[in-house]
């Protein structure tokens, strides 16, 4: 029997979660699924808990089981790391529909080890198992505007209910979800990443990248392995995430017979031909070389090379009989094309494009195709000139350049973005995780901060990778630097073949820089504009492989006389754009493992100092401000209420006279006020546990647009007569205050490319340090309480019209509970 449990969780902005479902139960029904689809009130909490306790219950032990989740993933720091460092700093959980829901204190949410103890039992019933999760544990970034992250890490549980849950979890489990060796686990991304969901022209409509790519290979008859299919996914998904496999990869789909070879194609007889069945999508082109083997044997009987694609199979020719050929017969890759990145050549129409596509079809890595989603790069043809253009419509020279120059710069991004995926070796090849990568912005004064993947970086910041070995053994390590034009560099340049790290070693690469850490810049060809992708790529292996040095761009040569190892092959296959496969059985030398550390960099420097600390943080990730609303629509014009606050303590105001402060910021042109309004309000006589008394006071009513940034300070009220909004027009002579309120105000009127709401991250800051300045100047001891900002696919919090912060109860900071609401007032 097989059973597929299809979870798809549609909240928090995401549209596209019901025609996850509806594909998946789609594709799965036609391979003999019987599905158990859950949406709305069937995906809150409990309903998951016991629909998927439900298949467990069901499950034999030849039975074939799926679960499928699509949704929002999130996570939140982990109360109890504080007390001991030794457990996880974050608990990571899936959003059910019902997350937002309060009641009972309890943390409606399914934690990571929750699943992963659902997983164990499900895999004691049956081994066949396969899960599936198209969400993430934190938001991190998008290059795309239209692609929106499936996460939430803004929710706040009741912290007694989860921590609760989690120890019963890891007690009753003792083991993680990556120790199940009988459960392949498809996830969409690495946990320091966001998954996405976009629009799909293949399927007509919104999806989640990792299921659009899946449900396009499922159901055809491939008899591939999991490890062939997340080659073929990621291919299709945002270079922004990064699919995995994790568990029995080597098995063929939904079965437990197993493979032990990437690349190994089945091999079909059609007639008296032989035939590769859908090879296309694998990128298989003309020329590629196989060698034979019969089923149960790794040992080649023949070597057949591909003679022409027709439809997506690829053509054999060997000597010998195709009608003789045993049933179960693979195809070994021996000398294939790379992999190749889709490169979209328009217009269509233009008399000039066969020409240029002709060019791109002999280019290493490079397929062209007649749409821009989901590219690499678009070509736009003028003349018989071109204009070259990244994934996010950025473009990469400021001038058009000739055909034969386009086809080399579209040969360096492919490779570029082939190093970017470098994959860590698999079976024999595989390197345990046993040396700590970690990434540290240089702060003034010696200090640091670390960073992680996703992180919104500036030109002249300065980075220090920290390598830590805890293995019993020598590692070494390599870094590399995809740069934003496909530029690859080496940087660890002491030691080619890799830097040597001994037992318990640390290594810091960018300690030797004159100024004290890696300097971030920006290549003088390349325009400037929104912030671009960049990546370091690590290589940890077990010894040291001279070909690695040769990965950088240009000038990179074949070795004579070939490479020694699966790595250093890989190596040399970047070089002349194609790649060998090692015959059947060969052994893999090396033992290799690779870090990836994304990061968006913007052609601008650093705003000059930072934002002011505040006891309450709640503004999402900065990427967030890249979203458009998709089927939402964000109100116009809102009014901003501060409903309720009690004084708890009043020993850090020190006097019974309370003044809060409060600065709002949104796009609005100088006719509607400007951007900002500040306000005061004051207090006298309280003591602690007094609520303060207003009802509703009104602190922002008018235009809102981009965004909805809200800042509130509490101080004692030494200076009765100056109000904060007093204050702030006496900087107005600041020529950074000026910018910002310029750019802010442009943005109310205009439609921004990327770079212009980027900026406005910058220009935000400068307005709420003016205002955290001038009150600290005037009393000495003001509080930042409370910081957030609401965007338009939240409706700028004014959800149904009316939105109260918190939903309910008060929220808490510096001995003070508040809470506030926002009003939709459009006429």
């Amino acid at each position: 029997m097989k059973r597929a449990l299809l979870i798809g969780s549609q909240t928090q902005g995401l549209s596209g979660v019901h025609r996850d479902i509806e594909a998946m139960d789609d594709v799965l029904s036609r391979i003999g699924f019987t599905t158990i689809p859950s949406m709305d009130g069937h995906a809150t909490t409990d309903e998951i808990l016991a629909r998927y306790r439900g298949l467990i219950e069901d499950t034999g032990p030849d039975d074939i089981a799926v679960v499928y989740y699509s949704g929002h993933g999130g996570r939140m720091r982990n109360p109890l790391h504080a007390e001991d460092p030794t457990l996880p700093t974050w608990l990571q959980y899936i959003v059910p529909t019902d997350a937002d829901d309060r009641s009972d204190e309890r943390a409606r949410c399914v934690l990571a080890e929750e699943l992963s103890l659902l997983q164990w039992d499900l895999t004691e019933k049956t081994e066949n198992v396969t899960v599936i999760l198209d969400c993430c544990h934190a938001a991190r970034m998008s290059r795309r505007g239209a692609a929106l992250p499936k996460a939430n890490d803004q929710l706040a549980f009741p912290e007694e209910d989860l921590v609760q849950r989690w120890r019963a979890a890891r007690a009753a489990n003792g083991m993680s979800a990556d120790g199940n060796p009988n459960a392949v686990r498809v996830v969409a991304c690495s946990p320091d990443q966001s998954a996405f969901e976009d629009y799909v022209p293949e399927l007509g409509g919104r999806h989640g990248m990792l299921t659009a790519a899946l449900v396009q290979i499922l159901d055809k008859d491939l008899g591939i392995t999991w490890s062939d299919a997340l080659e073929v996914v990621r291919n299709r998904v945002v270079a922004e995430q990064r699919p995995d496999i994790e568990g029995p990869a080597d098995r063929l789909l939904f079965s437990l017979q197993t493979r032990g070879a990437l690349g190994v194609l089945p091999v079909r007889v059609k007639g008296t031909t032989a035939l590769l069945p859908e090879a296309a999508v694998f990128g298989v082109t003309a020329g590629d070389r196989y060698a034979l083997t019969k089923p149960g044997s790794d040992e080649p009987f023949a070597e057949a090379v591909v003679v022409r694609i027709v439809g997506a199979d690829a053509v054999l020719q060997f000597d010998g009989d195709a009608t003789q050929l045993p049933v179960g017969t693979s195809a070994w890759p021996k000398d294939v094309a790379l992999t190749r990145r889709p490169v979209a050549v328009l217009p269509v129409d233009s008399p000039h494009r066969a020409e240029l596509v002709a060019a791109f079809e002999k280019t290493a890595g490079v397929q062209p195709t007649d749409h821009n989603d989901g590219v690499l790069a678009t070509a736009q043809i003028e003349e018989d000139t071109v204009n070259l253009f990244d994934v996010a419509g950025e473009p990469l020279f400021a001038q058009p350049m000739p055909f034969h120059k386009a086809t080399d710069a579209v040969r360096v991004l492919a490779i570029a973005d082939h190093v970017r995926m470098l994959p860590s070796g698999k079976d024999k090849a595989s390197l345990p995780d046993d040396v700590t990568v970690s990434y540290h912005r240089l702060l003034p004064g010696g200090r640091e901060v670390e960073v992680t993947s996703g992180e919104h970086l500036f030109v002249g910041d300065q980075l220090v990778v920290r390598c830590t070995n805890s293995s019993l053994s020598n590692r070494y390590v390599n870094v590399f630097d995809v740069g934003l034009a496909g530029a690859v560099t080496e940087l660890t340049t002491s030691e080619g073949s890799g830097v040597t790290l001994a037992r318990d070693e640390t290594y810091e690469l960018g300690r030797e820089w004159e100024e004290g850490g890696l300097p971030l810049m920006w290549p003088e060809t390349l325009p400037t504009g929104a912030p671009r992708l960049e990546s370091f790529v690590t290589v940890i292996a077990d010894r040291k492989v001279d070909a690695l040095g040769r990965l950088g761009q240009p000038g990179v040569v074949r070795a004579a006389g070939g490479s020694v190892n699966d790595l250093a092959r890989i190596v040399d296959d970047l070089a002349v754009g194609r790649r060998d496969v090692p015959r059947p059985g060969a052994g893999a030398g090396v033992r290799w493992r690779v870090d990836r550390f994304d990061f968006l960099l913007h052609p601008s420097a650093r705003p000059a100092g930072d934002e002011p600390r505040f006891e309450l943080e709640e503004r999402p990730d900065n990427s967030f401000r890249l979203l458009l609303p998709r089927g939402v629509r964000p109100p116009k014009r809102i009014a901003l209420r501060l409903k309720e606050l009690t004084v708890h303590s009043n020993r850090s105001i020190l006097k019974s006279r309370v003044r809060i402060d409060a600065v709002v910021i949104t796009a609005a042109p100088a006719e509607e006020g400007g951007p900002y309004r500040a306000s005061t309000m004051r207090f006298d006589r309280v003591k602690d546990g007094d609520r303060l008394p207003f009802d509703d006071v009104l602190i922002y009513e008018g235009p809102v647009a981009r965004f909805l940034d809200i800042a509130l300070w509490v101080a004692k009220d030494d200076s009765p007569d100056t109000d904060l909004a007093d204050l702030l027009v006496t900087q107005t002579a600041d020529e950074q205050v000026s910018n910002a309120v310029i750019t802010l105000a442009a943005l109310a009127v205009a439609a921004p490319a990327a770079a212009a709401i980027a900026g406005s991250v910058a220009a935000v800051a400068v307005l709420v340090r003016s205002a955290a300045r001038v009150l600290e100047k005037l009393q000495g001891n003001s509080i930042g309480v409370y910081r957030t900002t609401l965007l338009p696919h939240q409706k700028f919090g004014a959800a149904d019209g009316i939105g109260r912060h918190p939903e309910q109860g008060l929220l808490r900071a510096n001995d003070m509970s508040f809470a506030f609401e926002v009003v939709a007032v459009d006429p």
